[in-house]
């Protein structure tokens, strides 16, 4: 069983990029402001094998949040319902994959993110088709098969990069799969080497949620991801009663 960290924290502290370098495997976010480079530097010169996978959005854009690809994810061509209306879900606004302008900005936004900084790959969050974006299945199954090229069209574009998606759908593109606080049985195949992650949110380091993830990383053989719940703090492998 490997572990990774999922840290969207800012400030670039060294507390953090020490506490980071304790892992394997970095889910970071994308800015590519100089501060933030020196950080995830800081945290390759504690330790120089770890491997870092940059953040980028998939089913909506996200552009409250700096970086090189949400800048450029389109704000326009969402899925709509039967009246036309924007469908939100939680109040955001998903993108509707068929659109060609959908796929063309994000193979853009994952090469502009992958030039801005020596990333080992990508981490594509919410990489999914969900029932709310369409009422008509019909629809649901172009974006399906629309979301499938696009990340085979990714895979042809950086065929050496560990992709991974926040997903429980196959997509046999990617390396593997995070399931988020849940833990559905990941599918196969996928692309060498796989990195399917069991992923879940605490309240602390004693939640019981603890050893349960880690038994259920274990029996899957896979990479345990455990986060406290704010996705900002920190905190060294030890800290979960883990060793590599």
């Amino acid at each position: 069983m490997d572990a990774c960290a999922i840290f969207y924290g800012t400030g670039n502290l060294a507390t953090d990029a020490a506490n980071l370098a304790t892992y394997p495997l970095l889910i970071l976010p994308q800015a590519n402001d100089a501060a933030t480079i020196a950080w995830r530097n800081s945290i390759k010169a504690i330790n120089p094998g770890i491997l870092m996978l940059g953040y980028q959005m998939v089913a909506s854009d996200a552009h409250t949040v700096p970086g090189p690809g949400n800048a450029i994810m389109p704000n326009y061509g969402y899925c709509r319902d039967a009246s036309g209306a924007v469908i939100l879900v939680n109040n955001v606004a998903l993108h509707d994959y068929r659109h060609s302008y959908w796929r063309s900005a994000f193979l853009r936004a994952c090469q502009t993110v992958m030039g801005s900084y020596p990333w080992d790959g990508l981490f594509l969050d919410n990489c999914a088709v969900w029932s709310n974006m369409s009422t008509d299945p019909g629809v649901l199954s172009v974006m399906q098969s629309s979301l499938q090229q696009a990340l085979a069209d990714l895979r042809t574009l950086f065929p050496q990069s560990l992709l991974t998606g926040n997903s429980a759908q196959h997509f046999g593109s990617l390396n593997g799969e995070l399931h988020e606080n849940y833990t559905d049985a990941f599918s196969e195949p996928h692309v060498q080497p796989e990195i399917n992650i069991v992923g879940q949110i605490v309240s602390s380091f004693t939640d019981p949620l603890v050893a349960s993830t880690i038994a259920e990383a274990v029996q899957q053989n896979a990479t345990v991801c455990l986060t406290l719940a704010n996705y900002e703090t920190s905190a060294p492998l030890s800290s979960w009663g883990l060793t590599l």
